[in-house]
């Protein structure tokens, strides 16, 4: 579980470090290689618009951005289903 803690943020290139292929291979099967991809970059986004990212980062997720990326991508998926599941309803 190491690994995960040393996921990093640069905020010069904006882009994530230390995503061993372990660790996205994980993230691709439960999620789906295209929603991680697609997470990613929204939240990317989402960083550069957000400059005090790194004291929610600190006091939400204890500065661990693989806790913050698996999060979102968790709310990403409930989204999505729920998404899907008014669609269907419809």
């Amino acid at each position: 579980m190491n690994k995960y803690n040393e996921i990093e943020w640069d905020d010069e290139i904006w882009e994530f470090f230390g995503i061993d292929d372990d660790i996205r291979e994980a993230w691709d099967k439960r999620f789906g290689e295209v929603n991680v991809s697609q997470c990613l970059v929204s939240l990317r986004e989402y960083l550069k618009k957000h400059p005090d990212y790194q004291e929610k980062i600190d006091g939400y997720y204890g500065g661990n951005w693989a806790i913050f990326i698996y999060d979102a991508l968790e709310r990403n998926e409930k989204w999505r289903k729920e998404e899907e599941a008014k669609s269907d309803g419809s």
